[in-house]
């Protein structure tokens, strides 16, 4: 494991994780294309930073906690030469670049876990006989579900019926459940968010509606990602409960921070 600051290894101690043998090729080809691209700055046995004049500017700084292997950051060459660190070569690691971009006025993003299936746990997969695909002749269900929910946990979730995929279950003619995927015009991953009733949690819903739809994932030729905060224990517990393992932290740059 990169070097992760005390809690975060405390948190991955508590989930299953991921080895970058288990992962899928789509999987290991989606994260190099994002943090393998630009110029060497610095590599050690704990981490590799890379600058990219060519990064968007949701993508100008990056830094990814790995379950295996060497922690890896990406960035602009402007917050590269904010940060005094990376003209170092020995004990450089994701605290040390936090602590640098704090004292420079760059906010990190909260940090997102990064989940996917192993090969092993996609073979046990399967369709679920009250989950369903939705459409819009489910609208009047739809919203309903939606005005028992909260805005912030709808906004979490990010669940529209529109959505690329979305699957719902039914308890007693009831939406009770839903979870949708959307994927990147040039990827293979297809992101996946569920929320249940706030009345119907317990009840591992969300569990049987997210394997269902990543079943269907699959036969598509795509990739399920499943992602969360890190302080977020109902989705995490969904997330195990699922069958999924941690391959990574990913940590952004805050859209409030502004460069010099």
């Amino acid at each position: 494991m990169g070097q992760l600051n005390h809690n975060q290894k405390d948190s991955f101690d508590n989930l299953p994780l991921l080895k970058a043998t288990e992962a899928s090729v789509e999987v290991a080809k989606y994260w190099q294309a994002r943090f393998a691209t630009g110029d060497d700055v610095l590599t050690t046995s704990s981490i590799e930073v890379r600058s990219n004049t060519k990064l968007e500017a949701e993508e100008r700084f990056m830094l990814l906690g790995t379950v295996t292997g060497p922690d890896k950051a990406i960035m602009l060459p402007e917050i590269a030469a904010q940060l005094p660190c990376l003209n170092r070569t020995q004990s450089v690691n994701l605290s040390q670049l936090r602590s640098e971009l704090a004292k420079a006025g760059l906010i990190l993003h909260s940090a997102d876990y990064i989940f996917y299936f192993s090969a092993t746990q996609k073979l046990t997969l399967a369709p679920d006989v009250a989950v369903r695909q939705l459409n819009q002749d489910d609208a009047a269900d739809f919203s309903e579900f939606q005005r028992q929910c909260s805005e912030s946990e709808l906004d979490n979730a990010s669940v529209e019926l529109d959505d690329w995929m979305v699957y719902g279950l039914f308890n007693d003619g009831r939406l009770v459940c839903i979870a949708s995927a959307y994927h990147g015009e040039n990827d293979k991953m297809a992101d996946i968010g569920v929320i249940t009733l706030p009345t119907e949690r317990g009840k591992s819903y969300a569990t049987r509606v997210v394997r269902a739809i990543s079943h269907d994932i699959c036969a598509q030729n795509f990739e399920p990602q499943y992602r969360c905060q890190q302080d977020n224990e109902a989705s995490i517990s969904v997330a195990k409960s699922v069958g999924l393992a941690l391959y990574c932290t990913w940590e952004p740059l805050s859209p409030n921070s502004d460069i010099d």
